[in-house]
């Protein structure tokens, strides 16, 4: 009997006293961990940092509508074709740009060559078989966007 009060006694006091401990992780905007915290009494005073939701939709919307807008932007004529496809887009976003590619139905990517104070890319696709390319801009800010293509 005094062997089980020991045991329970000694089981009650482990458990106990690391149950009020606990692990607190700090998180930035992105959803990235940069702090881990060990409290040991439970009692850390942390505070957290969070942007107002409200903040967030704004910056996203902001971010939407700029793309749309360099989206409705850019001109591929003609579409489908069957030599020479042009390109063009607004000068005022030619500093934007940082890379135009050519992906072809088995993934092969093509540079685009392109002035980059220009606005407009011309690419000769007469030798090319026929099918469905993907011209893709890659932005100097991360993003990206795609225009579909058929050449007959």
């Amino acid at each position: 009997m005094k062997n089980n009060i020991l045991r329970i006694s000694i089981f009650l006091i482990t458990t106990l006293g690391f149950s009020q401990s606990k692990l607190v992780f700090t998180y930035d905007m992105a959803g990235n961990q940069v702090k881990r915290e060990y409290c040991k009494d439970g009692d850390c005073n942390t505070k957290r940092q969070t942007a107002p939701e409200e903040e967030i939709k704004e910056e996203i919307q902001e971010e939407i509508s700029e793309l749309t807008e360099f989206d409705k932007s850019i001109a591929v004529f003609p579409n489908p074709t069957k030599g020479l496809l042009t390109i063009n887009w607004n000068q005022e976003y030619s500093s934007t740009i940082k890379e135009i590619i050519l992906i072809d139905v088995a993934s092969k990517v093509y540079n685009v060559k392109y002035t980059p104070g220009n606005h407009q890319a011309k690419i000769d696709l007469s030798s090319w078989p026929d099918g469905l390319y993907v011209v893709r801009f890659f932005l100097t800010d991360g993003n990206s966007l795609t225009k579909k293509i058929i050449k007959k």
